[in-house]
């Protein structure tokens, strides 16, 4: 191996490890503001909005994530009919708890026309 390829695969190391610890930072300095905001909301004694603790409930579900995305792009944005009911039926078989049982009850009966 040539010494300029020596010398170029030890810059690829260290930039990768460079790369490593900024992504490092950049996530711990995150997480710090992350933590701030939660901090400040939770001592300003403001409910949150009915809306916004329906869709903390959603998403605390293991497949909340998945079925919220997939109902608002594969159900709500599709201009196919089909394809939205299709979608729909998938969907219907992941329906969160957190959905409350109407909303399930829906779901599951629109899954299944």
């Amino acid at each position: 191996m040539s010494e300029a390829a020596t010398q170029a695969g030890a810059e690829a190391r260290l930039d990768a490890a460079e790369v490593r610890e900024e992504l490092d930072r950049i996530g711990e300095a995150a997480v710090a503001q992350v933590g701030h905001w939660l901090r400040r909301t939770e001592d300003s004694g403001v409910t949150p909005h009915a809306s916004a603790q329906r869709l903390a409930a959603v998403l605390s579900h293991p497949r909340g994530l998945e079925f919220t995305v997939g109902f608002v792009d594969r159900v709500i944005r599709t201009e196919d009919n089909k394809a939205a009911a299709e979608a729909l039926a998938e969907l219907g078989q992941i329906a969160p708890d957190g959905l409350g049982f109407a909303d399930r009850a829906q779901i599951k009966a629109g899954a299944m026309a």
